[in-house]
């Protein structure tokens, strides 16, 4: 059984992978606004952080301890 430590730090790495997975899926988004899987995939990660914030806040659990403290998903995806 994994120790508590694991369990925050494996929550930690996911949410800072997913953050640099959204940005750059953002980014190649915004470079190729006629690619539908592009849009798509932007707007998967967009509902996937965003729901990762809302389930964090409902636990009271800080942005910091998913490594997004400082992201908001609508600011910085949208």
């Amino acid at each position: 059984m994994a120790t508590m430590s694991a369990h925050a730090n494996y929550l930690r790495d996911l949410g800072d992978e997913l953050r640099r997975q959204a940005q750059a899926a953002r980014d190649e988004a915004r470079a190729k606004p006629g690619d539908a899987f592009a849009q798509g995939q932007a707007h998967a990660f967009y509902a996937v952080l965003s729901l990762m914030q809302q389930q964090a806040e409902g636990y009271a659990l800080p942005l910091r301890d998913l490594a997004l403290d400082g992201f908001d998903a609508d600011r910085d995806l949208l």
